[in-house]
């Protein structure tokens, strides 16, 4: 203090002017107090500024403390939490040694309060203790208001204090309504098993169906990860539904780890259905694996044992495998006689059996060599050659193959060489503000004028797409089954240009071609071919300020007519932004299968109508003949610094055995600081 008065007939201390002092974890500020020694008791007549053991700044008026009994008390309690939010009460008391606070008469709000006005939420109570030791809220006989209406009634009430990043407790509930629960509450119920694991149960109750339970369990370790989701219900006909999904990754070593999952549900259409977290509605199956990986310096090893379920009804579950592990390794050599020459090798293996006895074996050896070199006028080439061995074990079992009976065992071999000679010539032109790339690509691709053996049946490359993505590919193929054989050339021209200062402007333009020096019957409907020549696949893509454009496309050689188009337009940024995707995809033979046709136009659109609303919403179409709707959805945000409010509305037009589309609409509200996840 800046003075000391000590009066011996009373025995009453006088500190007066910026005083300060403390009792066990409370720092006090005021400008006068008196201490009273024969009665123990020191007298604070005007305000004084505290700090509580937490860091909370707060305010008292008329406080009186005993020292000898480590208590104190006061009137018209201001606090300030750290987090922005507030804590008022008419009266407070200091128990346990400063461990424990009681406040009387209270009110607690994280929101912003104007002069005048009432907050847009606070919680009342006849009682508040906070335990610093805890770092625990308890409020006895608690009333939550909205603009000062009370609205929910509680006798008893807990919450962590701002301190607190995890607690087991009750989190923020929310509503919703869809075609299978109606109408249905979630109480999510957060668990605190350790600072590195925790358990969320979410149960959905609905007065119209048995409830939904869902259960997510997480751990994070040094070495690794475990995540868990299960779920369960009962359908109308008290028929059990539910899901399993288990992630984990374990790094044994720096250069070993472990990974896998394990995913089924007991009914096929149950995600259609039911609103489970993290799991895509749409997928055809589900997939099960687990995978060990080694890293060396040139090395990569994996091996990999698969799992499917299907969906899909059209689709008969005993030609499921019922296992399928695999093995791949890589290795790229050190430079080869001091030159830019390296040789690489690539071993791959799988084993497919079904339940129809259908077996596909292979083990698949490829050893090749590269050779890059850049010229010294400029010019970048890649060279790349490489001879790959397959063998196959196999047994048509109950399946009927084109050259094979039922029940058939055989081996099968083939031999696939390739040499590839890659060359562009970029050049560049640079201005003060711009730079432009122009680059002629020409890819050169010899290899055996050869058919794919129908012995060998189709199983990982069933999936072919010709566009600008693989127009410089030596074997378009995903797979192993089937490769691209046949002498030919790749050739195009990608051009580029972009403002200098963070590329926030450019435009870039791809037009190519594929010329084959035979003709093929077998990718003639797949890559267009017509005299040798395939059809134009390119991409042009624009980014200036808002507006972004990409445009990627496969054109008949002839008349210029799509057989692909993939079209995006994102226009706008904050507070307004709109966009546009299209898809077309023609139908193609492949292996004498047809696969079937894809168009359809997605339109989205988002504003943030205000400082707190923002609106969100997608309409998707299917463009076929006898097509229409797929999907809409909106979703309606207000947020601001204590609350946020969330209304979701989802129509579905699909249609799969039990389930048929519906409406499915969520509404969530976050009160800030009481509890949630992602918040």
């Amino acid at each position: 203090a800046d003075h000391m008065d000590y009066n011996l007939k009373t025995n009453v201390l006088t500190a007066s002017g910026n005083v300060t002092f403390s009792q066990n974890k409370i720092q006090m500020r005021t400008d006068k107090i008196l201490y009273y020694k024969d009665e123990d008791k020191v007298v604070v007549p005007q305000v004084t500024n505290l700090t509580l053991p937490d860091g909370t700044k707060s305010e008292v008026q008329e406080m009186t403390l005993f020292p000898k009994k480590s208590e104190a008390e006061a009137n018209d309690l201001v606090g300030y939490f750290t987090d922005g939010s507030r804590l008022n009460a008419k009266k407070m008391l200091s128990t346990e040694r400063g461990d424990i606070i009681v406040m009387q008469d209270a009110a607690y709000t994280p929101c912003d309060v104007c002069e005048g006005k009432s907050p847009l939420w606070q919680i009342e109570a006849k009682k508040v203790d906070q335990d610093f030791t805890d770092h625990t809220l308890s409020y006895k006989h608690m009333f939550l208001d909205i603009k000062d209406v009370p609205v929910l009634y509680f006798p008893y009430f807990q919450m962590p204090d701002f301190t607190v990043k995890r607690k087991t407790g009750f989190l923020t509930p929310g509503m919703s309504h869809t075609h299978e629960m109606g109408f249905a509450l979630e109480t999510p119920f957060f668990v605190n098993l350790a600072d590195n694991q925790n358990l969320l149960l979410t149960p959905v109750v609905s007065v119209t169906h048995v409830p939904l339970i869902v259960a997510d369990y997480n751990a994070r370790f040094s070495q690794g990860m475990l995540d868990v989701q299960l779920s369960g219900t009962q359908d109308d006909d008290s028929k059990n539904e539910g899901h399993i999904k288990a992630n984990f990754e374990y790094d044994a070593t720096k250069d070993i780890r472990l990974k896998g999952q394990f995913f089924r549900t007991i009914s096929d259409t149950y995600f259609r259905r039911y609103d489970i977290p993290n799991v895509n509605e749409s997928d055809s199956f589900l997939q099960s694996y687990l995978t060990g990986e080694y890293f060396g310096t040139r090395t990569y090893v994996q091996a990999k044992m698969w799992h499917f379920q299907s969906l899909a009804g059209n689709v008969d579950s005993r030609s499921i495998p019922i296992v399928i592990p695999t093995m791949n390794m890589n290795y790229y050599s050190k430079p080869l006689f001091e030159t830019n020459i390296s040789a690489f090798t690539r071993l791959n293996g799988a084993l497919y059996n079904t339940r129809e006895h259908f077996k596909s074996n292979r083990i698949s050896l490829t050893q090749g060599i590269l050779a890059p070199y850049t010229s010294s006028l400029g010019f970048v080439v890649q060279n790349q050659a490489y001879a790959r061995l397959d063998g196959y074990a196999l047994d048509s079992g109950n399946e009927r193959l084109v050259s094979k009976h039922q029940n058939d065992s055989y081996n099968k071999g083939r031999l696939y060489t390739v040499a590839s000679s890659k060359v562009s010539y970029p050049l560049v032109a640079r201005t003060e503000n711009t730079t432009q790339i122009l680059e002629p690509i020409v890819m050169l691709i010899v290899s055996p004028n050869t058919k794919n053996s129908s012995d060998i049946p189709n199983i990982d490359s069933t999936v072919f797409d010709f566009d600008d993505t693989n127009l410089f590919s030596e074997n378009r193929f995903a797979g192993y089954d089937r490769v691209e054989t046949g002498s030919r050339l790749n050739y195009g021209l990608q051009w580029t240009a972009y403002q200098n200062d963070a590329q926030k402007r450019s435009l870039s333009f791809l037009l190519g071609q594929v010329y084959r020096f035979h003709d093929t019957e077998e990718m003639k409907d797949v890559m267009g071919y017509t005299n040798h020549l395939s059809d134009y696949v390119g991409n042009v893509q624009m980014n200036y300020e808002y507006l972004r454009l990409y445009y990627r496309f496969r054109l008949i050689r002839e008349n210029l007519m799509k057989r692909k188009n993939d079209v995006g337009l994102s226009v706008g940024a904050d507070p307004f932004r709109i966009g546009i995707n299209y898809l077309y995809q023609h139908s193609y033979l492949l292996d004498n299968k047809r696969y079937r046709e894809q168009n359809e136009v997605r339109f989205s659109a988002a504003s943030k109508l205000s400082k707190n609303w923002q609106v969100s919403g997608y309409y998707r179409y299917n463009l076929k003949t006898n097509g229409g709707p797929i999907e809409y959805g909106s979703s309606l945000r207000y947020d601001n610094e204590c609350t946020a409010v969330i209304f979701d509305l989802k129509k579905s037009f699909a249609r799969d055995r039990n389930y048929r589309g519906g409406t499915s609409v969520m509404i969530k509200f976050f009160l800030k600081t009481l509890g949630g996840i992602g918040q």
